[in-house]
C-alpha cells in the first residue's frame, strides 16, 4: 500500500505541475494580449488627442488673423 500511495502523490505533483505551467503560460499570454491592447488604445488616444489639438491651434491662429483684421 506505501508504494500504491507514493506512486498516487508523484502521479498527483505531476499534474499539479502541468496544471501550473499550462495556468502560467496561459496567464502569460493574456497579459501580453491585455498589454498589446493597451498600447493599442494608447495610441488611439493620442493621435485623437493630436489631432483636436491640431484643431485648437488652427482655430486660435484663424481668431487671432480675424481679429487683427477687425481692429484695422
Amino acid at each position: 500500500m506505501g508504494k500504491e500511495a507514493d506512486s498516487f502523490l508523484a502521479h498527483a505533483r505531476e499534474t499539479a505541475a502541468k496544471k501550473q505551467k499550462e495556468a502560467s503560460v496561459a496567464a502569460a499570454a493574456a497579459a501580453a494580449s491585455m498589454l498589446k491592447d493597451a498600447e493599442r488604445e494608447a495610441k488611439e488616444i493620442k493621435a485623437r488627442v493630436m489631432e483636436e489639438s491640431r484643431r485648437e491651434a488652427a482655430k486660435l491662429i484663424v481668431l487671432g488673423i480675424e481679429k487683427a483684421f477687425i481692429k484695422k
